[in-house]
């Protein structure tokens, strides 16, 4: 078996892996030509705030050209309709500032529901959505409160370019937005919520899918 993993930057990619794993710094909307027809599996995961939507179809189309006929693509990306969960106002809050950062962006926030359509309008077939609960709080145990510790730094790590484009009007200052990330820890912790995803897989067809059928 060979890996191959490919991510735009080096920062955090592993120092210390075995022989049989490559790595490549390129963007996945362009991966080297040499690669056409190579791989039994393409696993995708979380690239909703790195893809405009001319971005995805590019970079499904580059996936369907590496793929040899058989193959399979897999992708795992967060659906729009998070949190669920009672009494999460200030969960909401944060996910209509995170739903217009998107936007704000042109980066599409419901991907993980638009990535059927654009599997198929490249030529992928047999595709599947498994839909997946990930838990936040620690009331829902060991991978709640790992989920909510997760899901806090990546609200951090947001609120740069959130002031950037001056809250968006929905926050005023850096002060009001790291409060308002506490108060969606206390929720998460005290309430418990759910992420929910979307693994989605496809299949490149073979030869004998596109002959006609008698």
């Amino acid at each position: 078996m060979h890996l191959d993993g490919v991510d735009i930057t080096a920062r955090l990619l592993p120092t210390d892996y075995p022989p049989n794993v490559h790595f490549t710094i390129r963007s996945v909307t362009s991966l080297p030509e040499e690669w056409s027809e190579q791989f039994d599996l393409i696993h995708q995961r979380l690239l909703l705030p790195s893809l405009r939507t001319n971005e995805w179809k590019e970079t499904i189309s580059e996936h369907f050209r590496v793929l040899k006929p058989g193959g399979y693509a897999m992708f795992v990306e967060i659906t729009p309709e998070w949190p669920s969960g009672e009494g999460l106002k200030a969960s909401e809050k944060v996910r209509d500032i995170v739903k217009q950062l998107h936007e704000s962006r042109s980066l599409p926030f419901d991907c993980a529901l638009r990535l059927p359509g654009w599997l198929t309008d490249v030529g992928f077939v047999d595709i599947k959505v498994n839909e997946r609960k990930g838990p936040l709080g620690r009331k829902l145990g060991k991978f709640g409160e790992m989920g909510a510790q997760n899901h806090e730094t990546v609200y951090r790590n947001m609120k740069k370019a959130l002031l950037k484009e001056r809250g968006l009007g929905l926050v005023d200052s850096e002060e009001e937005y790291d409060a308002l990330v506490d108060q969606v820890v206390k929720e998460w912790h005290e309430v418990g919520a759910h992420y929910i995803w979307h693994l989605i897989t496809a299949r490149k067809p073979e030869e004998h899918d596109l002959l006609p059928k008698l």
